[in-house]
Order: structure tokens, then sequence, then C-alpha cells
């Protein structure tokens, strides 16, 4: 991780509409996330599963009840991107 990854400079605005606001806000909890050791284990654990399980919720419960809970309880799904997470530094996901 380099200092860059935690420069939110680009994302803060004088008057910032709500989607702007959160932008900011996920992009402050997804380098947290990127920091934490058991949220990475998480992701990683998850990234491993095959897709159609990834998609299937109720399977996903069965099969790793830890993962399940975080995905509904914290409104961090975007944690669960095993292309980017825990690799890419918000900034630099593409914004498609």
């Amino acid at each position: 991780m380099t200092t860059n990854d935690w420069n939110f400079q680009p994302l803060i605005h004088k008057n910032p509409s709500i989607a702007q606001r959160d932008e900011l806000w996920a992009a402050i909890v997804y380098e947290y996330a990127r920091e934490s050791d058991s949220i990475r284990k998480l992701a990683q654990e998850y990234a491993s599963l095959p897709a159609d399980l990834r998609n299937d919720k109720f399977s996903l419960h069965r099969k790793n009840p830890l993962i399940a809970y975080f995905m509904c309880v914290c409104p961090w799904e975007f944690v669960f991107w095993p292309e980017f997470f825990p690799q890419t530094p918000w900034l630099t996901i593409p914004r498609a």
C-alpha cells in the first residue's frame, strides 16, 4: 500500500452531492478493509468459493455463515470484489 491509497483529495468536494458523499464513505471503508487482516481473510475465503455459490446467499450461509453474516450486516459488499480487493486501491478501480 502506498500513501496515495489514503489520499482522498479527489473525492472531497465543497458542496458534495449524496453520491459524492457515498463514494467518499465507500473509499474510506474500502481502504480500511484493505488494512484489516480479518476482513482480507474473509474476502479471500469468499473469492475461493465457486461463482455459483458466491451468488447464492442461502447456500453461502450454509457453507460459511460468517461471510454470509458479514455481507448481510455490513453494507460493504464491494469488499467482495475478488478482481480488485485487496490488491487495488479504491482510486484506481475503474469507474465502470
